[in-house]
């Protein structure tokens, strides 16, 4: 196992670290001066996010093999570099090989997770339960159902998915959402992202649990632009500002009976989308609060 390690800046992180498994990484690390979970990058101002360029971080992509990767990697920092608007660091690149398998130690802490109705597992599980299962790729840091916005959004499926529903997953990220949502008895699931990364672990967790092709639909899409189907019921996990944004368009693709599912609401921010949806027509049927988290139902208001 390799390790080529990036030196960068805070505003970069997510970008290089896409970059990095573009270019064939099998897992990623981040190595900060401080704790990013901590921050609400909703509550920060391009003046504020500007100052953070200052930190120096180190992305390490984890490689089984290095043939290629180094140019590619330059190429593809070049690029970032002469059109990205933040001060990217270096880039100074670090190769090391390394005896550490963070595989077998990521193993210990995603576990099978049971929510009543269904069972969601890591990919080497093979185990047999006497309910639907769903399987995710060790790879898929976007979204394995362990953090409260998407506990809260499966307890919510369980309870407010009728069988046979036309759903749309916006924000799929590993799929997690959509993919319960058939196992529950969807009939058919478009799972969307603008992140073509996303959509790509989307699609293999797909095809890890055997979905028929004929039960989905994988795009590249920024929420539901362009899209005029009418959805039984719309989910989406992220973060409060985009929902809100989402508000604008989400009435568009509802019919009479659909229900909006909406979650990655920090608490503070719980008032003013309850608010905005409300100026934009829709009736709020339950609110859902887990840590600082929330989680919205609407439908809309004719």
């Amino acid at each position: 196992m390799y390790q080529i390690k990036v030196s960068t800046t805070q505003p970069t992180i997510d970008i290089v670290s896409s970059i990095l498994w573009d270019v064939g990484a099998c897992g990623v690390s981040i190595d900060q001066p401080f704790d990013s979970s901590e921050v609400d990058y909703d509550y920060l101002d391009q003046k504020l996010l500007m100052q953070c360029t200052k930190c120096d971080v180190v992305v390490s992509g984890f490689f089984e093999c290095i043939k290629g990767v180094q140019q590619n990697l330059i190429c593809e920092f070049a690029k970032l570099s002469e059109n990205c608007i933040w001060d990217i660091g270096t880039f100074d690149l670090e190769i090391c090989e390394v005896k550490y398998n963070w595989i077998e130690d990521f193993k210990k802490y995603f576990v099978d997770a049971d929510y009543g109705k269904v069972v969601v597992v890591p990919e080497w599980n093979d185990s047999k339960f006497d309910k639907p299962t769903v399987k995710l790729q060790l790879a898929a840091a976007f979204g394995t159902g362990q953090h409260q916005t998407t506990r809260m959004c499966i307890e919510a499926l369980q309870s407010h998915l009728g069988q046979k529903s036309v759903v749309a997953d916006v924000g799929c990220g590993s799929g997690i959402l959509g993919l319960v949502a058939l196992s529950l008895g969807a009939k058919f699931v478009k799972f969307c992202d603008i992140d073509t990364q996303s959509t790509s672990v989307t699609q293999y967790n797909l095809n890890l649990n055997q979905v028929d092709t004929s039960l989905y639909q994988v795009c590249s899409s920024n929420l539901l632009h362009d899209d005029k189907k009418k959805y039984d019921l719309i989910i989406a996990n992220l973060t409060a500002s985009t929902l809100i944004q989402f508000a604008d368009s989400a009435k568009e693709n509802m019919h009479a009976h659909s229900q909006l599912i909406v979650s990655g609401i920090i608490l503070d921010r719980l008032d003013e989308l309850k608010a905005v949806y409300k100026s934009k027509m829709y009736n709020l049927i339950d609110t859902k609060i887990a840590d600082d988290w929330a989680l919205c139902i609407f439908k809309k208001d004719f």
